[in-house]
């Protein structure tokens, strides 16, 4: 989530991208401050971008330098973003009044004499949410998450249950129980289901002819 104000040619200062702020964050690299790279036929990245901004219950003035972070950015911007130093942006819940200037000082080549170019914008807002705002649910809200969550869990539960059975009544095994005659499926040693008489399967190969002899002999221990 990031917030983007872009300063316009006519020096208002539009917030043309707008997340949630929590109070007390630190996540302000997501605050991004574009331009358009020329004003007046001036190279406006060899400008510092100053910010200063207001706190809204202390009122505390703080002023801090941009960082630019991209000349070139979307070829026709430039992009900024706060500094590490700027985190007391966040510091208080309400709306933070933005200042934005861009400032150069150079040497007049003929005089030696400082010129100093400013350029002001019109004041932004940057809005603080408290954190219990952000997340608050209520009542009825909650009772459906809870649902939610439960019957989630449930099905999650009763699918176990499914998997555990099956794989519990997977055959592992195939033996011959020679007192009733039966080939019996079994896992971990248990007997499952119940089992093929062996006179029976006997029969069936006769019929089909899938023994060398036509015959299976049946020992009796």
């Amino acid at each position: 989530m990031s917030n983007t104000f872009l300063l316009k040619d006519d020096n208002s200062v539009q917030h043309t991208v707008k997340s949630p702020i929590i109070e007390k964050t630190s996540n302000i690299e997501n605050i991004n401050f574009i331009c358009p790279k020329t004003y007046n036929d001036m190279d406006m990245s060899t400008f510092d971008l100053v910010l200063t901004y207001k706190l809204p219950i202390s009122k505390a003035v703080k002023i801090v330098t941009l960082e630019l972070v991209d000349s070139n950015y979307k070829e026709n911007y430039i992009l900024y973003k706060l500094p590490a130093t700027a985190k007391t942006i966040t510091g208080e819940v309400g709306e933070v009044e933005l200042s934005l200037t861009q400032m150069k000082v150079e040497l007049d080549p003929d005089t030696g004499k400082q010129i100093k170019y400013v350029r002001s914008f019109t004041p932004a807002i940057l809005n603080i949410l408290p954190v219990i705002n952000y997340v608050t649910v209520e009542d009825s809200g909650l009772s459906q998450l809870a649902e939610l969550y439960l019957a989630n869990k449930a099905g999650l539960e009763a699918l176990k249950k499914v998997a555990d059975s099956i794989y519990a009544e997977k055959a592992d095994d195939i033996t011959v129980d020679a007192e009733n005659k039966l080939l019996q499926l079994t896992n971990k040693g248990e007997k499952i289901g119940t089992g093929v008489s062996l006179e029976d399967l006997n029969a069936e190969l006769v019929e089909t002819g899938s023994h060398a002899d036509g015959n299976i002999n049946i020992v009796n221990i």
